[in-house]
């Protein structure tokens, strides 16, 4: 078990070393870590799984893709705006000549 120091506290098997705040310990016995932990001196470290579940990371997947979709089809919405404002602007120059 992993824990990380809550409080400030004197070691008791050397009575010199003091645990910091913050300091992860992975060294202790699970009886040891359950005590600290039910004093109030502790949190346990809880392994987070990297791995995602394959549901979660196939929304994930199509979710971007319909982001790129979107986003390819607001581009090509701007590009064909800009062609007809380009096209009519050209027009009417040559009307203007």
């Amino acid at each position: 078990m992993k824990i990380r120091v809550k409080k400030v506290f004197l070691d008791k098997i050397d009575n010199q070393t003091w645990h910091e705040v913050g300091k992860e310990i992975d060294n202790f016995d699970d009886e040891r870590c359950q005590d600290l932990i039910s004093r109030g001196l502790a949190e346990e470290i809880v392994k987070e799984d990297k791995k995602k579940p394959a549901e979660e990371v196939v929304k994930n997947d199509e979710a971007s893709s319909k982001d790129e979709v979107t986003q390819k089809d607001e581009n090509t919405s701007k590009n064909t705006e800009n062609e007809v404002s380009s096209k009519d602007e050209e027009k009417s120059d040559s009307k203007n000549k």
